[in-house]
């Protein structure tokens, strides 16, 4: 179990269920830009770099690598693994 910090609230969780946390908080977030979007350059720009985020993210995620954030930590392969079942 370990602990990690989003969006300034503490969650406690293990890698597997931390990916499934973050790849549902960006589903939420990129649903959310979708349904407010309008023609505002701003908002647009916003879109874009929250996908090029959340593919960078899923990248890792098929490739295995383990990358570091500042809150978190997290091995990939296993959580794709966790993922995969």
């Amino acid at each position: 179990m370990s602990e990690y910090i989003l969006d300034g609230r503490v969650i406690h969780l293990s890698s597997g269920e931390y990916v499934c946390e973050m790849i549902g908080w960006r589903c939420d977030r990129l649903s959310n830009l979708l349904d407010s979007a309008n023609d505002n350059e701003k908002r647009v720009a916003e879109l874009e770099a929250e996908l090029a985020e959340a593919a960078d993210i899923l990248t890792k995620l098929m490739d295995g690598v383990a990358w570091e954030d500042p809150h978190i930590s997290v091995n990939n392969a296993a959580a794709f693994a966790f993922l995969a079942r």
